[in-house]
């Protein structure tokens, strides 16, 4: 073995020696040495770096294999620098700390109630409960939430005392007289703003005060209020306080000066109420006190009866009688008010009001057509109803509108107006439409400008409202109308007498059915066929040709004539007509030979003569040998009201003039309508509009041609009645004068009138919970099954008469709820109408008009409620019942001592400093010295020749 193999096995055995030798005292020793450290308040934080230690055998091992030629004391102080190291590094490691403990500091938070049930003496006495423990808190924390609506934290700031006499003196304050707080004290504890302190919501305040406590510190909260919470829940902070630890103490300042309190906290009425018939209001008084009182009854906020009551403490019924002269919807409030101001503290929750209705008389609209016929109807009906009278330019525009009367009756009513305007619009029609489908009624009377002849035909009243056909086209006995207009376009028809010529041509054709023709000639010193002679459904391209009509020239009527009479010559058709207009003369050559050929064609002729400068003896004997009729007129507005009269002359095929008695339906004999009026001993009508029932009518009455006379049919909620004779000295000559004839029309307009009631199948519920209404309907059929896919609209009307909407959506089977968020105190009315989804049978057609017609089955659902005032305001006895739960369930008491709220309970808190930094000061300074021995040879000469090391 040699020399260098023996230090080095040496250096092995040494490492392992070192190392066994340095485990053995790590197990032995190290529980005296953590023990000795500790009594010195020392710890190691990461004891496992002592492994680190196992680096110095191998430092031994590596020495063995060293190459230098240092002086062996030389390298022997190297290793223990380099040991010295190691041990620097591994105390700087294993987290040296000193311990100390110090006692633990509190941090409290008073939550205080400022909602306007509690009373400015509770408040006072809660500020300075907080003042005592600010000026006590020393290292402590005490700090201030006040909740309402919402809660906030605010700051405690005292006033700033300069001398004894400052913090003794009062100042003050504000022109109310209220003294300002002294210097060196805490403010009074402010309410909040506005109309938040009509909200109690003590979660909010504890809440807030749970996310301020500071990390470290004992938590405790102090609880001011009077358990009358509006919203939130105590219950649901007893898990919060008590996984956190933190104790919640209460005070009861419920014996606190509280001033007298009078609420009016309820009001009832009977459900059936009649105009002057006497009830009795009775309203539910409470008080928090003996109290004298006078409380008042108001209809409408017009006042009804008063009397002085004297309240005992609790509720107390008041009973008032009063009546109603006037029927309608009406609301009915209790106001009460204390007669000593002192015992009484807010004036919101003094009155109660709700709806109600008082019974009326139905209010039916009269439309007539021709005014001097109006009374009889009006005279018929008016015991029994509310009936106001328009002529035809009074029906409603809108649905608002027409909602206003219960029944619409409409007789006799063009659908133009004749002189440039309509009397009907589409938008009237689709009004009528939307009143019956909410539920009014609508009854249409015929005569000769109403149905078809008076321009209905295709309008959107026939295809959507009216339960009738107005097109008689295809019956076999009834012609068809071929009609040609000459119409004068000469310079003197300049201006407004062209456009109204135009005018009056559209008005016809909007008075001819489908299958009609018709044909447009105009003529100055030439014809020209404007129109050529076509069927009156293409609308659209007739008025286009016709808008092109202007005028120019001169004055030719035998070319123009000639060229109708050529066309209607050549036209199959049962009537053939020319109506001639002019305003100027003409060479009447070869005109009348040509109006006799025409009159023996049957093709008859009337004219209208425009101004004093037209050639009347000529036109007047157009007319008479034509067959024809004569008009005259010096007013260019009058043009189109004598097309349409002229035109409704010559389409009188859908008129029946006969004498006739109407016949009621063999299955309809037992409605109330035809009751006691004796309908089988009715006299004869003279005559009726001819129309065709659709498939889902009900027709009532037929004429002695099986046609309908009366028929209706369900629109929504609401019914149409049709009645195809009039109403007037006419067609009804002899009705008038018939004894049943009032009790006749009463009755059927009672059966078709709106009705407003509740529909069984829709239960509703209304409930007001923090400001915000929840409307909820259940539906069930009458055989108990859950009705879905309804679609329902839902009015909600407030206070101030103004209508919201609300969009109920399904929520269950059968159960539909929606909400509102409410914006006023008073009574609410919750309306709404609710379409169930059609039945899809297997005849049924899509794309048919009729079944499109057809509606969905239509509920009805009402509710009436009270928000009378602000929850807050209905004030009552404190309860600290929920309170006191919640301070025993955390270990809280009632009304804490400074000294239990600042006690730490002989807790402490461990606070450590590291102390690392001087091992690694010294482990800097071991690693110098290495460096130092490692580099500079201290004595002795180096064991290795230079030349060798050169090379």
């Amino acid at each position: 073995m040699t020399r260098r193999t023996a230090i080095a096995l040496a250096h092995y055995v040494a490492a392992l020696v070192v190392g066994i030798s340095g485990f053995a005292a790590l197990q032995h020793f190290g529980p005296a040495i953590a023990a000795r450290l500790a009594a010195h308040d020392l710890i190691l934080s990461e004891p496992r770096y002592l492994w680190a230690l196992l680096a110095i055998p191998a430092l031994l091992v590596l020495r063995a294999h060293s190459l230098s030629d240092l002086p062996r004391v030389q390298q022997g102080l190297s290793f223990l620098l380099r040991a010295a190291f190691v041990l620097a590094v591994t105390a700087a490691l294993v987290g040296l700390e000193e311990v100390t403990h110090e006692p633990v500091k509190t941090a409290t938070v008073y939550v205080v109630d400022t909602s306007e049930s509690v009373p400015d003496a509770a408040l006072e006495a809660a500020r300075q409960r907080v003042e005592a423990s600010w000026r006590k808190r020393g290292q402590h924390e005490v700090r201030l939430v006040t909740f309402a609506e919402t809660a906030r934290e605010i700051p405690l700031v005292a006033t700033e005392a300069t001398t004894p006499q400052d913090v003794a003196a009062t100042a003050p304050a504000d022109p109310t007289g209220a003294p300002e707080p002294p210097a060196g004290t805490l403010p009074p504890i402010p309410r909040p703003p506005g109309t938040e302190g009509r909200t109690s919501n003590v979660q909010a305040g504890l809440r807030l005060a749970e996310s301020l406590f500071p990390e470290g510190r004992l938590a405790r909260i102090v609880l001011v209020t009077d358990g009358l919470q509006t919203r939130g829940s105590l219950a649901d902070e007893r898990e919060t306080a008590s996984r956190f630890a933190i104790r919640v103490h209460h005070l009861d300042l419920t014996d606190a000066a509280r001033p007298a309190e009078l609420m009016v906290t309820g009001l009832e009425a009977p459900d059936s109420l009649e105009p002057r018939v006497p009830f009795v209001a009775r309203a539910t008084v409470k008080a928090t006190a003996a109290i004298e009182a006078r409380c008042e009854l108001f209809v409408d906020a017009v006042l009804a009866e008063g009397k002085d009551v004297s309240l005992a403490s609790g509720d107390t019924e008041v009973a008032i009688e009063t009546s109603v002269k006037e029927g309608g919807d009406k609301r009915l409030s209790m106001r009460c008010a204390p007669k000593l101001a002192t015992d009484d503290r807010f004036a919101s929750n003094n009155a109660f009001e709700i709806p109600i209705h008082i019974k009326t008389l139905p209010k039916v609209l009269y439309v007539e057509g021709e005014r001097q016929f109006r009374q009889n109807l009006v005279a018929a009906l008016g015991r029994d109803f509310d009936v106001e009278m328009r002529d035809a330019r009074g029906l409603p525009q809108t649905t608002a509108e027409a909602r206003k009367f219960d029944l619409i009756f409409i007789s006799d009513v063009p659908k133009s107006s004749g002189a440039g305007g309509d009397f009907m619009t589409r938008q009237h029609m689709q009004a009528l439409e939307s009143y019956v489908r909410e539920g009014g009624g609508l009854v249409i009377a015929g005569g000769e400008n109403s149905f078809g002849p008076g321009g209905y035909g295709g309008s959107y009243l026939e295809k959507h409202v009216l339960p009738v056909e107005l097109d008689v086209e295809k019956k076999e006995d009834i012609p068809s109308l071929a009609l040609v207009l000459v119409i004068d376009r000469s310079g003197s028809m300049t201006g407004e007498k062209i456009e109204l010529a135009k005018e009056a041509a559209r008005a016809t054709l909007d008075v001819l059915q489908p299958s009609d023709k018709l044909g447009i000639v105009a003529f100055d010193a030439a014809p020209t066929f404007i129109v050529r002679l076509q069927r009156a459904a293409n609308r659209l391209k007739i008025t286009d040709s016709l808008a092109r009509l202007s005028s120019g020239g001169g004055t030719n009527i035998f070319p123009a004539l000639d060229q109708a009479y050529r066309a209607l010559a050549t036209t199959q058709a049962k009537t053939k007509h020319i109506i001639l207009l002019t305003d100027g003369q003409s060479s009447r050559s070869g005109i009348l030979d040509l109006v006799s050929q025409s009159y023996a064609d049957k093709i008859t002729i009337s004219t209208v003569a425009v101004g004093l400068n037209s050639d009347q003896t000529l036109l007047m004997q157009v007319a008479e040998e034509g067959g024809g009729r004569y008009y005259f007129t010096d007013r260019a507005d009058n043009i189109p009201k004598l097309f349409l009269k002229e035109t409704s002359e010559i389409t009188r095929r859908a008129l029946v003039e006969d004498h006739f008695r109407p016949v009621v339906s063999k299955r309809f004999r037992s409605l109330q309508m035809f009751q006691g009026v004796g309908i089988e001993r009715a006299p004869a009508l003279l005559g009726y509009v001819s129309t065709r029932a659709k498939p889902r009518a009900e027709v009532l009455m037929l004429s002695h041609r099986s046609e309908p006379i009366l028929a209706r049919w369900r629109l929504g909620l609401g019914q149409v009645v049709v009645w195809t004779s009039d109403v007037k000295n006419k067609w009804a000559h002899f009705w008038l004068g018939w004894s049943g004839y009032a009790q006749f029309w009463r009755q059927l307009v009672r059966d078709t009138v709106r009705v407003e009631k509740s529909d069984p199948a829709m239960q509703t519920f209304t409930d007001i919970a923090d400001g915000v209404l929840t409307v909820g309907v259940d539906a069930v059929d009458q055989d108990d099954r859950f009705i879905d896919g309804l679609q329902s609209q839902v009015s909600v009307t407030g206070p101030d008469g103004r209508d919201r909407d609300i969009t109920l959506s399904q929520t269950a089977p059968g159960r539909y709820e929606g909400q509102l968020a409410l914006d006023a105190f008073g009574p609410w009315v919750v309306r709404g109408s609710h379409h169930a989804p059609r039945a899809s049978g297997a005849d049924a057609d899509p794309d048919s008009d009729d079944d499109k017609a057809k509606p969905a089955d239509v509920h009805r659902s009402y509710a009436a409620l009270a928000w009378p005032f602000p929850a807050e305001h209905l004030l009552g006895e404190p309860d600290l019942s929920a309170v006191r739960a919640l301070s025993e369930a955390t270990g809280g008491v009632l009304a804490p001592t400074d000294a239990q709220l600042f006690d730490t309970e002989g807790r402490t808190t461990e606070r450590r400093e590291p102390r690392w930094q001087p091992p690694l000061y010294l482990a800097l300074i071991f690693l110098l010295l290495d460096v130092l021995l490692r580099r500079v040879r201290f004595y002795g000469k180096t064991a290795i020749p230079w030349q060798s090391a050169r090379g």
